[in-house]
């Protein structure tokens, strides 16, 4: 089975559902990868690229946490999944946050570190991992773990 086929097992599963999702991120990969779908309109909500501190404090995160533990985290990102759910209405907040290069990785979180996270109303799940390549490849992978981490909320949820 494609990816793209994964892709759109979820989308039907989400409007069958009639779930709707919506996405905070730092690279605009994972937004982009909804609204280029067929139907998207039927469960993807709103995407917002949040980039700056500034941006994730308009976007409703709260300011203490982001400070606590920086955006690149999976206290950050669960803390950007929270906000655009609650702020949107969507049943599904979905995000991410990487270290996509060429600059900007550090020993602890080098080139490539990304931290995906979704919150629904009563669950919240999140994955970090790395992946080594160009840019590109980095925001590619990191929209993938983000449609993983909707397939395993899908399954454990039941339906």
């Amino acid at each position: 089975m494609s990816n793209k086929t994964k892709i759109e097992d979820i989308t039907a599963e989400l409007t069958r559902r009639g779930w709707k999702v919506a996405v905070a991120e730092t690279t605009g990969v994972l937004s982009l990868s909804c609204v280029s779908l067929p139907w998207s309109s039927s469960w993807f909500l709103e995407g917002r690229l949040a980039y700056s501190h500034e941006a994730k404090t308009r976007l409703g995160c709260r300011p203490e946490v982001m400070i606590a533990h920086g955006t690149v985290s999976t206290e950050g990102v669960r803390e950007m999944a929270r906000a655009i759910r609650e702020t949107t209405g969507a049943d599904i907040g979905l995000a991410e946050s990487s270290i996509v290069g060429p600059g900007g990785g550090t020993p602890d979180k080098p080139v490539g570190t990304y931290f995906v996270s979704l919150v629904s109303a009563d669950v919240v799940l999140s994955l970090n991992g790395r992946v080594i390549g160009t840019r590109e490849q980095v925001q590619q992978k990191v929209a993938e773990a983000a449609w993983g981490l909707l397939r395993i909320y899908l399954n454990q949820d039941g339906g």
